[in-house]
This record gives C-alpha cells, structure tokens and sequence, in this order.
C-alpha cells in the first residue's frame, strides 16, 4: 500500500496540492485522479459508487440518520450490487 500511496501523493502534489488522498484501511481514493485502489489494486468503480464512498471517507463518523436521509434522497435510483 506505501507504493501506492507514494505514487498517488507525488501526482497529487504536482497536479494540484490542496487536494488530498483519502485512506481508510486499506483503501486508497484520490479526489485528483478519480481512482480508487484496494489492497494495492486500482478498482473501477461507477460514478454513483465513487461518489458515495468519497463521501463516506471525507464524513467519516457520520450518524445513522443521515444515512437514512442520504438513501431517501436517493429513491428512484437503480442501484446494481454484487
């Protein structure tokens, strides 16, 4: 995951600086490069998944409730899981 994370960090830095890379275990997301890595391998992920989980990992300790409000917001939306 070091390996990724540096190689992520140096084109952040170039690209724009004042975007950061968010990591929760062992996810890695950069806002820059729309990308998302697990365990060191790039996952291609749709608009609406990336979304969420950007959004999970920037409010992270976020309460049940507004997880409620989130889904109902989102009513009328296919949602295609596995």
């Amino acid at each position: 995951m070091a390996s990724v994370l540096a190689h992520l960090s140096n084109m952040s830095a170039r690209e724009a600086p004042l975007h950061k890379i968010l990591a929760y275990k062992d996810i890695l997301l950069s806002p820059i490069q729309h990308s998302v890595y697990v365990e060191e391998k790039r996952k291609e992920l749709t608009r609406l998944e990336y979304d969420l989980l950007r959004y999970f990992m920037e409010n992270r300790g976020i309460d049940l409730e507004s997880i409620r409000e989130l889904t109902k917001s989102t009513k009328g939306i296919k949602w295609e899981l596995g």
